[in-house]
C-alpha cells in the first residue's frame, strides 16, 4: 500500500474541514441550528493556516535526519 505524502494528508484534511463548515452553514441559512450551535460545532478559521504550518515543521523536521 502506498503511503500518501504530507501534503497530499493536509489537502484532504483541509477539504473535509470545508465540507465540515460548509454542511454547517448550509443548516445555519435553513434554520436548523443557530448561531450558538454552528460557532461551537465549526472549525476555525484559521485552521487551514495551522495545519499548512504543523505539515510544513513535520516536514522541515524529517528532512533534518
Amino acid at each position: 500500500m502506498k503511503t500518501p505524502a504530507a501534503y497530499e494528508l493536509q489537502t484532504y484534511i483541509q477539504v473535509a474541514i470545508y465540507e465540515h463548515n460548509e454542511a454547517l452553514r448550509k443548516k445555519r441559512y435553513a434554520g436548523e441550528i443557530d448561531d450558538v450551535q454552528f460557532l461551537k460545532a465549526a472549525f476555525p478559521a484559521d485552521a487551514y493556516s495551522v495545519i499548512a504550518d504543523g505539515v510544513q515543521r513535520c516536514m522541515d523536521e524529517h528532512n533534518e535526519t
